[in-house]
């Protein structure tokens, strides 16, 4: 890869995430399509958990953190390396109950 082409794939892939958190800021995205986008899309499925949360309307970052910690999940994990456990456990803890109802 030429130094062109790697400065061109990242301006790509900081436009996506920027798109992303534009969306999530939105709520164009609840936590449930984001999470199926996650592991299907590599640029999606490569942000931070963390990162997405917290762009999420009303999300607090020291709640975030905490819940996460309870949960046992990493601050650094990203999307497309959860387990079916942890998406699991993110959707009854941080979906809205339409969406957590939806998924069972």
């Amino acid at each position: 890869m030429t130094h062109d082409e790697a400065v061109g794939w990242a301006q790509t892939v900081r436009t996506a995430r920027y798109s992303l958190r534009e969306q999530l800021g939105a709520a164009e995205f609840d936590l449930c399509e984001l999470l199926e986008v996650g592991q299907r899309n590599s640029l999606v499925g490569q942000v931070k958990l963390l990162w997405a949360l917290e762009s999420f309307p009303g999300a607090r970052k020291v709640d975030t953190r905490r819940q996460l910690a309870k949960m046992g999940i990493s601050d650094s994990v990203r999307i497309n390396e959860l387990q079916q456990t942890s998406i699991e456990s993110l959707v009854s803890n941080f979906a809205p109950p339409s969406q957590t109802a939806a998924t069972r």
